[in-house]
């Protein structure tokens, strides 16, 4: 199976099609363990860098998880994305 079948997405395109801009969209990902399964995420080793191609199920699953039309996704995502930052910090100072 080819990848770019399964997996069409690259992060520029999730973040078009599931409406988080990219800084946003880390967390999430986190969040939903989208990252670590090979049903959404189909990562690629070049040289140092990894890339990551999606495939239509984790579009799906995140906007399960957080509908373009839900009431406060925008703050929701916020806090997704604060929380995410300030554990991050907390990793990086100890």
């Amino acid at each position: 199976t080819d990848p770019s079948d399964t997996h069409p997405f690259t992060k520029t395109e999730l973040s078009k099609s599931v409406q988080i801009n990219s800084p946003y969209l880390d967390p999430i990902l986190i969040k939903l363990n989208i990252l670590i399964n090979p049903e959404y995420d189909f990562p690629q080793k070049r040289g140092k860098i990894t890339w990551h191609n999606f495939s239509e199920r984790a579009v799906a699953k995140i906007l399960a998880e957080y509908p373009i039309d839900m009431t406060d996704r925008k703050v929701t995502i916020k806090k997704i994305y604060q929380d995410y930052t300030a554990a991050k910090n907390k990793v990086t100072k100890s």
